[in-house]
C-alpha cells in the first residue's frame, strides 16, 4: 500500500472523510505512519541491511555511525575471506580467555565479535595489517514516508501493523479508550505475527566447546 492508501483506511476507522479530515491534518497522520513505523522496526526486528567495513590496523572498537545514521544494532558479521560468521561473545567470555585481549593484535584474522553500547561493537583480535572487508547485518530504522506514492519497507501482511497503531493513537487522542483498547490488542497480535513471519531471534552470546587437539578446549570462538 501506498502513504496514501494508509492514510485513507486510517482516517476511515478514525470515521473521518479522507478527502475532508475534520479532527486531523495530512500531516498529523503521517507523523504518525513514520512512528508507526519506528515502533514497529523495534518491536519486530524486521528491516535488516548489510553494510561492508573495511577494519583498520591496531582497530578494536568500530562505530555503527560510520555505516549509517539508521542502523539500529548489528546482529551479524561475516568475514567473508574466511567464509565463516564470526560468533558473538561478551566481555566477560574475553575476560576469562585472554587476561589483556585488548591489547593484543592478530593476522588479521578475526575471531569472534562483541557489542559496547548501542553504537558500538568491536571484531577481536585487532588486525595488525588491515584491510580485511567485514558484512555486518543490522537491524535498521525504516525510512520516513516522504510522498503519497512511497510504499513501506514492510512486507505487504504487516503493514495492517502500521494501520492499527496510527487508529490506536488516533483513538487515545479522543479519549476513545474502549476502542483504542481493543485495537491496541489487534496491534500487539499483528507483530507478533509478523515476528513469526521474519523467523528472527536475538543474537545472544553461547558458549560453545571444540578440541584444540592437544586436549584442551576452546571456547567461544577465541583461541
Amino acid at each position: 500500500m501506498t502513504r496514501l492508501e494508509l492514510q485513507t483506511r486510517i482516517l476511515e476507522a478514525l470515521d473521518e472523510d479522507p478527502d475532508d479530515p475534520v479532527f486531523w491534518s495530512e500531516e498529523q497522520i503521517h507523523g504518525l505512519l513514520n512512528e508507526a513505523q519506528e515502533v514497529l522496526a523495534e518491536e519486530t526486528r524486521a528491516l535488516k541491511r548489510t553494510a561492508l567495513v573495511v577494519r583498520r590496523p591496531g582497530q578494536l572498537l568500530y562505530s555503527t555511525h560510520a555505516i549509517g545514521p539508521q542502523v539500529l544494532a548489528p546482529y551479524r558479521l561475516y568475514a567473508g575471506h574466511y567464509q565463516r560468521s564470526l560468533e558473538c561473545v561478551t566481555l566477560s567470555d574475553l575476560d576469562e580467555r585472554q587476561r589483556l585481549w585488548w591489547d593484543q593484535l592478530g593476522s588479521g584474522e578475526p575471531y569472534v565479535w562483541f557489542s559496547i553500547s548501542w553504537d558500538t561493537y568491536g571484531i577481536w583480535p585487532a588486525s595488525s595489517t588491515g584491510g580485511e572487508v567485514i558484512e555486518v547485518s543490522c537491524l535498521v530504522w525504516p525510512d520516513d514516508l516522504l510522498d503519497d506514492e512511497d510504499v513501506p519497507e514492510w512486507p505487504e501482511p504487516d503493514q495492517d501493523g502500521l494501520i492499527l497503531y496510527s487508529i490506536y493513537m488516533g483513538l487515545m487522542k479522543r479519549w476513545d479508550v474502549g476502542r483504542a483498547t481493543q485495537v491496541l490488542s489487534q496491534f500487539v497480535q499483528s507483530y507478533g505475527e509478523s515476528m513469526q513471519r521474519t523467523g528472527f531471534k536475538l543474537f545472544q552470546s553461547r558458549d560453545h566447546f571444540r578440541s584444540r587437539g592437544d586436549g584442551s578446549e576452546q571456547r567461544g570462538g577465541i583461541p
